[in-house]
């Protein structure tokens, strides 16, 4: 009984004592720069070449097409969905056709054909008596802009005309 209890003592007394420092981190060494000519070690550098690698996209970045676009202003049309919009009617004239829109925030605004409306980046197409035609776009996980065309009906209801291509 007594040698149990010297084995216990010793193994609290052991497991209670702090660990040692870690031994201080070495700077890693850069790899040497390999030549074509040399065998890879590893099974997936057999398969992948070098162009393939640099087509694959970086997860971490921001795609190319959020880069090269400027950020210009933004008006309070292009602050809200297509689905928060109500076409209230339409203004016919001899040279051009408006639109009579409503958004949430309660303001009323005419827009034209070429308008930008919607948070992503659309703009209409076409004026008609009872529905106004909008494009938007739909960037997909390769950066791709894809188009999607909706429509805001006089009776309030935005219907999706086209769909993307899964």
């Amino acid at each position: 009984m007594k040698s149990v209890m010297i084995l216990l003592s010793l193994f609290f007394a052991a497991t209670s004592q702090a660990a040692p420092p870690p031994a201080p981190a070495q700077a890693p060494t850069p790899a040497p720069a390999s030549s074509p000519a040399q065998a890879t070690d590893s099974p997936m550098e057999s398969i992948l070449t070098e162009d393939m690698i640099r087509s694959l996209r970086d997860p971490f970045q921001i795609p190319m097409i959020f880069l090269s676009q400027k950020e210009k202003p933004r008006t309070d049309l292009e602050m809200f969905q297509l689905s928060d919009f109500r076409l209230n009617g339409v203004i016919t004239g001899p040279k051009k056709t408006k639109a009579m829109v409503t958004g949430p925030n309660g303001k009323t605004y005419f827009i034209s054909v070429g308008d930008r409306i919607g948070i992503r980046s659309g703009h209409v197409t076409s004026i008609r008596p009872d529905a106004i035609k909008v494009v938007e776009y739909d960037i997909d996980e390769k950066g791709r802009r894809t188009p999607e065309i909706f429509e805001i009906k006089i009776t309030g209801e935005v219907q999706a005309l086209s769909q993307k291509e899964e």
